[in-house]
């Protein structure tokens, strides 16, 4: 197998501490017009590029930021289901695999949109720069994505370019992603307001309560004080990388002297002058059995 490992394309960090290992990856370049079937070996993030298929996608350039705009989204993406050729209209070819655009990163920044697709085509062939934000295949290219894909778990990675790093610096990079959210709970953990705010940034906003950074000091020093202990456990956990934001989620479960709640937690974090702050947090809570 021709695997290599010097350089990997960048958004593989968002494999590194997946709880899911998906042994396929769908990479599109929309500079190129071309999509690669990329089989991924683990630990190590080694890969072999299956084969490359040309592609169409939107008319217009640029990261898709809103609806109509024509352009094909940029980032991480999973593949959520499939629609059959019977269920589509005719410009969709012999089928339909649905991305899960807008995902969570995209709809904290008031992305709007739906049914991006990797679809087929009813023309003879295709035409660079011609959907409405989708990823046209040729016909018999889609079909023969039916081998690779497993709903839920493939991911696609759609990019202008595709960005290739050094493997080392991709692998200590989703190390960090790790050492972000154990600072923040062991922070948190052992009530040290000090080390626990410091990893928020000053333009922080706290969804559920409407607090800015300011207010969330305030309620946090006072939660803190009169707290005896707290734990907190973090499961299913994902990360999401992408340019310099950084979104982990994760179902929480926390106790404490005053009460025990369960939800899905949220947490974007910027990078700015080389370090690492939460720009946006949410919860929600999930119904305990």
């Amino acid at each position: 197998m021709n695997l290599k490992s010097e350089n990997i394309p960048f958004l593989f960090v968002n494999l590194i501490n997946s709880e899911v290992k998906p042994e396929y990856v769908i990479l599109v370049e929309k500079k190129s017009q071309t999509a690669q079937i990329i089989k991924v070996r683990y630990p190590g993030l080694d890969y072999e590029i299956v084969k490359t298929l040309p592609v169409s996608t939107g008319s217009n350039l640029g990261d898709k930021q809103i609806q109509g705009d024509l352009k094909t989204p940029e980032g991480f993406y999973m593949i959520e289901s499939y629609i059959t050729e019977n269920d589509l209209p005719d410009r969709y070819g012999v089928g339909a695999y649905v991305l899960n655009y807008p995902n969570k990163m995209d709809k904290i920044f008031r992305k709007t949109g739906s049914g991006i697709w990797l679809h087929g085509t009813d023309e003879p062939e295709l035409v660079s720069y011609d959907t409405r934000g989708c990823v046209r295949f040729n016909n018999p290219d889609l079909i023969s994505l039916e081998s690779y894909i497993e709903l839920e778990k493939t991911p696609v990675i759609i990019q202008e370019t595709l960005d290739y790093k050094p493997s080392e610096h991709v692998i200590e990079l989703g190390a960090l992603f790790q050492r972000l959210l154990n600072d923040w709970k062991t922070a948190w953990e052992n009530l040290d307001s000090d080390k626990y705010l410091e990893l928020y940034h000053p333009n922080f906003f706290y969804a559920n309560l409407n607090m800015d950074i300011k207010t969330w000091s305030n309620h946090k020093k006072e939660k803190f004080s009169n707290t005896k202990f707290v734990k907190i456990n973090c499961s299913d956990i994902s990360y999401l990388y992408t340019r310099s934001y950084l979104l982990i989620r994760f179902k929480q479960l926390y106790f404490s002297d005053k009460f025990d709640d369960f939800g899905l937690k949220s947490l974007l974090w910027i990078k700015e002058n080389e370090e690492w702050k939460i720009l946006y947090e949410d919860w929600k809570p999930i119904r305990m059995n």
